[in-house]
């Protein structure tokens, strides 16, 4: 689509495509890429960390137990 009008909006930024790649083993496994990233914040390190797996056409572990998500947890957070 084009238009004479030039664009505010951010075309790109925040994920548009993510691959999951499940191999239904015990355990579990799974493997992932999400274009760009996981924030559309571009002050965030995790808004295009990414980028370079897809780019590579490679995929990442995914974090099933709490040994997993503990060892990769950069901070929490409990809402009220």
């Amino acid at each position: 689509m084009s238009s004479s009008r030039p664009t505010r909006f951010l075309l790109t930024g925040g994920s548009d495509a993510w691959v999951l790649l499940v191999h239904f083993t015990k355990p579990l496994q799974a493997f992932s890429v999400m274009a760009y990233g996981q924030t559309t914040d571009r002050s965030s390190p995790h808004s295009r960390d990414q980028i370079r797996i897809l780019a590579n056409r490679d995929l990442r572990p995914v974090w099933f137990t709490d040994a997993e998500v503990a060892a990769h947890t950069e901070r929490e957070y409990r809402p009220r």
